[in-house]
């Protein structure tokens, strides 16, 4: 719902709904790189742990490619971009 990303509030609700439907509960072990948040490793380990391909987050630039180990990071519009999440 964050006006500064850009999404159709509509849209973005249609893609939440659509990811819950694969949504799995993980076990997670610490993230062993240092990130400039440390708060936002929590998502690293999670991706990790779930075998996902990336990260969704308005928040990238907290995220260097060489501390994410392979995961992508994207913005929510890139990643509706990129997977052609459209109506």
């Amino acid at each position: 719902k964050r006006h500064k990303l850009g999404i159709d509030p509509k849209l973005a609700f249609e893609a939440i709904e659509a990811m819950k439907l694969f949504a799995i509960r993980v076990e997670t072990v610490p993230w062993p790189i240092a990130l400039k948040d440390g708060d936002d490793a929590m998502f690293l380990e999670a991706a990790t742990a779930a075998y996902a391909d990336c990260v969704i987050t308005g928040n990238s630039k907290d995220f260097p490619h060489d501390s994410c180990e392979g995961i992508r990071i994207f913005s929510p519009a890139n990643f509706l971009n990129h997977f052609d999440f459209k109506r």
